[in-house]
């Protein structure tokens, strides 16, 4: 489930092929990037409800706005549903979720060629289901739970118009759980600290790039 409100979305880009490794390591086959909209002169807020079977609901408030030097984009998303009964003669329960996400982005143009930005993203979902078919397990309330919160900062620059040069850190924590009756049956934390810069150079007609990109990956089952 995306973590970034539908309504601070300006616009999403495919990228398949080598340049999509100005993305990092992990995108060398392709990436998918989701632009959020820029701060504009002013503040924009904007509103988002809907209701659906199963009593489903959901609403996103967002808002943007900034001046000259710095800009700002701020969402948050809910929704939730009774859900269905899956299995009706196994199981009789319906299996409903909650989600909710946030999303907040802050930019301050330091002159027209050095551009900082500040990023933060967080969401958490619990998804009820249908443990097994066993008289031990189908008695048991079953949830998964997943976490995911990041935060990342990045400087864009421009020498001219044949340098360009970006350097980024960026860190993230997902969690993810099982539970059975509000006990806590699995547990896998991933944490990921990133570091890239990436540098574009254009001579004539042709274009060269080189990065380098620090990664650590900590996982924690249980």
């Amino acid at each position: 489930w995306s973590t970034i409100p539908l309504a601070l979305i300006d616009h999403i880009e495919i990228i398949f092929g080598p340049q999509s490794t100005f993305y990092g390591a992990d995108a060398m086959g392709g990436v998918i990037q989701i632009f959020t909209k820029k701060g504009e002169a002013g503040v924009h807020p904007s509103l988002m409800v809907g209701r659906g079977t199963f009593q489903t609901d959901a609403y996103e408030v967002g808002v943007h706005g900034g001046g000259e030097s710095i800009d700002y984009s701020f969402g948050y998303a809910n929704e939730k549903s009774n859900g269905y009964n899956l299995q009706k003669n196994v199981n009789p329960d319906e299996d409903g979720y909650t989600r909710d996400a946030m999303h907040g982005k802050v930019g301050f143009n330091i002159n027209p060629d050095h551009r900082l930005e500040l990023l933060v993203l967080g969401g958490n979902s619990d998804n009820q289901y249908d443990g097994g078919t066993s008289v031990s397990t189908k008695a048991k309330n079953w949830v998964a739970r997943r976490t995911l919160n990041a935060t990342g900062l990045v400087w864009h620059a421009k020498v001219g118009d044949s340098y360009k040069s970006t350097l980024s850190a960026s860190q993230s924590k997902d969690l993810y759980e099982t539970l059975a009756n509000q006990v806590t049956q699995s547990l896998s934390e991933t944490q990921i600290h990133n570091y890239l810069w990436n540098n574009e150079i254009r001579i004539g007609e042709h274009r060269f790039q080189a990065a380098l990109e620090r990664r650590e990956d900590h996982l924690n089952n249980r």
